[in-house]
């Protein structure tokens, strides 16, 4: 369990920069979490796809690579 949102924000943001591109992420939480989690891949629509977005589950598809 993490401590507080920015911590999550920041497993997050980890997690999708170590995936390749045309990758996939999966995510089980607490609806608790389930709006920031959202907010975060939906704040990045041209890098993220959402593939399955139901109960407490989070599938997506990475569609793009961040150019630093």
């Amino acid at each position: 369990m993490l401590q507080n949102d920015e911590i999550r924000n920041v497993v997050l943001e980890k997690s999708s920069n170590a995936i390749s591109k045309a990758g996939f992420i999966l995510i089980a939480d607490t609806p608790r979490h389930k709006s920031l989690i959202c907010d975060y891949f939906k704040s990045v629509p041209k890098i993220w796809k959402i593939i399955k977005n139901e109960k407490n589950f989070f599938f997506n598809h990475k569609i793009a690579l961040v150019k630093s």
